[in-house]
């Protein structure tokens, strides 16, 4: 996957491994939250046509991704309402 994200952005490897470094060594880095199961719960979205992908890429669009993401706003909502990172953080807006 990291090979591939160089191949398409011209990153060389050392200039993405020193991003990861720089990443993994930030003060504000903070490994517990990492949401380990992103990829999986995205997969599955996608599988389920929770997430639909348009690719809109044209002739003149060069290596650019046009792809233009759609999911229902209530899956999002839900998603975001049930993080367990965003506890207590959910506000209705009244006081």
């Amino acid at each position: 996957m990291l090979q591939d994200h160089c191949k398409l952005y011209a990153t060389s490897k050392a200039e993405l491994k020193d991003l990861i470094q720089k990443v993994l060594h930030h003060p504000d880095f903070d490994p517990g939250q990492v949401d380990h199961d992103m990829h999986e719960r995205l997969m599955r979205a996608i599988e389920e046509e929770d997430i639909l992908i348009w690719d809109k890429w044209e002739e003149g669009d060069g290596r650019n991704d046009c792809s233009f993401y759609q999911r229902p706003l209530k899956k999002v909502l839900e998603e975001l309402l049930s993080d367990r990172l965003l506890e207590g953080h959910q506000h209705s807006g009244s006081s």
